[in-house]
């Protein structure tokens, strides 16, 4: 049954993308090793999140290399081996810190359902649990913001029983959460 709700989770945030379609040897969770690759002018990462009544469902989409860099300055390792389950619990623990959410008005632990590769971007597919329908959500997206100077997040929110989109942007050195009534 679990399975079957991370699989469902995963079609719905899969389906809220636009144009990032999720490559099939991803999808599989075959690992990918890598060290830092080319640099590039911007420091952005990009979140689409489902809100349902009990949960809220995301992928977050960070440059690979970007990626890599704060997972290797968080660890202290020299490389990192992206699509474990080493590597997702170290992801759950990051986001838990930069990227909380608070569901009428308790905080919730991110869940790593899977991630993969899409050419120059990783996509992280996360899931948050709620023990009572969701009315209010707090949340922030720090996301690299402790690596980057120049870090801006971007995410687009659907509450999906009212169908109601919302977007935000928040750039490093904010430190202001968003709050959304349902």
């Amino acid at each position: 049954m679990r399975r079957r709700r991370a699989a469902a989770a995963i079609a719905l945030v899969a389906a809220l993308l636009a144009g990032g379609a999720v490559p099939a040897h991803a999808a599989r969770g075959i690992p990918v090793t890598t060290a830092p690759a080319r640099a590039h002018d911007f420091h952005v990462s990009y979140v689409r999140m489902a809100v349902e009544p009990r949960s809220v469902t995301a992928v977050v989409r960070i440059f690979t290399d970007d990626l890599i860099r704060t997972l290797v300055q968080e660890t202290k390792a020299s490389t990192v081996t992206l699509g474990t389950a080493a590597v997702h619990a170290q992801l759950e623990r990051y986001l838990a810190r930069t990227m909380p959410l608070r569901a009428n008005g308790r905080v919730l632990a991110p869940r790593v359902l899977d991630s993969g590769e899409d050419k120059d971007m990783w996509w992280i597919a996360v899931s948050w649990e709620a023990p009572a329908p969701i009315t209010e959500l707090r949340f922030r997206a720090a996301q690299l913001f402790d690596v980057f100077d120049d870090q801006q997040n971007i995410v687009k929110l659907l509450h999906a029983p009212s169908k109601q989109e919302s977007s935000f942007y928040f750039a490093a050195g904010g430190t202001d959460e968003r709050t959304l009534r349902f």
